[in-house]
């Protein structure tokens, strides 16, 4: 009966044992989950949950020139300007020229002097006279004080995730941003480029477009020539 209750105690305490093993092999790989959800968040692209709204009531994928022209008529912005910015990467400075609407953008308790341009689905810049679709709205911001802005942003659309890996290029690269959100198609970013910083809201979906026809161009224009370079006697 001795050899009973200790052989019975043995099994028990292996069963434990292995219990406990795997309790805790899973709260590893659940830790390790969740960790690799927050290092490596995913971007999710919806086509059928558009997002398009983005700031002061512009549309992606809509006319521009009707909400232009009363912003401007309400003196919520100026006509456009042109400013000279500082581009600064690699220790080597370059000065570029911007087009943009001149107005005050507030976030939290401070101001800063920015700049809203506009640009259509073939990336060239809308002006007050256009009625071309947005694709893409950039801000301007003659400042480097980022903060207040990316924790505004958090509030807004929450923790920051990742560009999309294919398909998608972004007007700023990927590594010179300082965060990035993605709500369904709508691309969100602010990066620090020298003496400003440039807030954008972009159509996913209208760059991958884009990105596609370029490309089918491309090969079109290579089978072309390859079929040229045929009649060609060297």
């Amino acid at each position: 009966m001795i050899y009973y209750h200790h052989f019975l105690f043995i099994v028990l305490l292996i069963i434990s044992l292995l219990f406990y093993s795997c309790n805790n092999t899973q709260s590893r790989l659940n830790k390790q989950d969740i960790n690799e959800q927050v290092l490596n968040p995913k971007t999710i692209v919806d086509p059928q949950n558009r997002r398009d709204t983005v700031f002061w009531g512009y549309i992606l994928g809509q006319s521009t020139k009707k909400i232009t022209n009363n912003l401007i008529d309400e003196r919520k912005m100026d006509v456009e300007h042109k400013v000279n910015l500082t581009i600064r990467k690699g220790g080597v400075s370059q000065v570029i020229y911007v087009y943009g609407y001149p107005f005050d953008l507030y976030i939290a308790d401070k101001k800063y002097n920015a700049f809203l341009s506009l640009f259509d689905t073939d990336g060239e810049r809308i002006d007050f006279r256009s009625d071309a679709k947005l694709m893409s709205l950039q801000i301007y911001i003659c400042d480097t004080e980022k903060d207040p802005i990316i924790e505004a942003l958090k509030e807004e659309y929450g923790e920051p995730n990742l560009p999309p890996e294919e398909g998608y290029e972004s007007f700023v690269p990927k590594e010179d941003m300082d965060a990035f959100w993605n709500i369904s198609n709508k691309a969100v970013y602010l990066a620090t480029l020298g003496n400003f910083m440039v807030l954008v809201y972009e159509d996913i979906l209208a760059i991958m477009d884009k990105r596609k026809a370029e490309n089918a161009a491309i090969e079109k224009e290579k089978e072309f020539n390859q079929e040229q370079s045929k009649k060609t006697q060297l």
